[in-house]
């Protein structure tokens, strides 16, 4: 088999994984942290990059626009450095520690539900405390919502969400 039949097998085999939309193009295989995968270990933004746009430069990142890490949509990425891709990750609130803005930087407001990770609703954290003062065990609650019961204890004891009310 040639390369290019190679290329175009692959090609095939890619964009079959991929759902289709008027926005982001989201990736249908396998994800890892979020990011799609193809094949073994090529992210797949990276891959569509390459299938759709060429080579991608030594040493550089291929960032997402719309900050969707499973989008493969090729107008949605861009080509930067590993400082490109800090900039951009802090610059859409979702760096951890310290930010130059300090409390008024975007990620600073995104507590609780609004938090980019958040798993649980406000509504999800009252029907929490409302299922543990009925008496119904941390651990079937925790199996209800798909958290761990850690979680919920920190929940009921107010030590996480403490400004759903």
């Amino acid at each position: 088999m040639s390369p290019a039949e190679r290329a175009h097998i692959d090609a095939q085999r890619f964009w079959k994984k991929v759902r289709k939309s008027s926005g982001c193009w989201e990736w249908q295989g396998h994800l890892s942290n979020g990011y799609g995968i193809f094949g073994h270990d090529t992210k797949a933004h990276r891959a569509s990059w390459q299938l759709s746009v060429g080579a991608i430069p030594v040493g550089l990142c291929v960032l997402h626009r719309c900050d969707n890490r499973a989008c493969v949509r090729p107008d949605h990425l861009f080509i930067g450095t590993v400082g490109d891709n800090n900039k951009d990750r802090a610059a859409k609130g979702r760096s951890k520690g310290t930010f130059p803005s300090g409390d008024a930087h975007p990620a600073k407001q995104r507590l609780g539900g609004k938090h980019w990770c958040a798993k649980l609703s406000g509504v999800d954290v009252l029907n929490i405390r409302n299922k543990s003062e009925s008496g119904e065990t941390q651990t079937a609650i925790a199996r209800h919502f798909n958290v761990h019961p850690a979680t919920i204890s920190r929940i009921v004891r107010r030590e996480w969400r403490g400004e759903v009310v």
